[in-house]
């Protein structure tokens, strides 16, 4: 995004893809680490 951004006419519609594609995995890596701490606490206490 940084690289689309520098450009002298930089193209809207790359940036908007590239921030929904960065949202998105933002939220997945989130959602992966909510999991994985529910994993490890069940784990803990049985």
């Amino acid at each position: 995004m940084l690289f689309e951004q520098r450009k002298p006419h930089p193209d809207g519609e790359v940036i908007s893809l590239l921030m929904k594609r960065f949202v998105g995995s933002a939220g997945l890596t989130g959602a992966m680490q909510v999991t994985t701490l529910v994993i490890m606490t069940r784990l803990a206490t049985v």
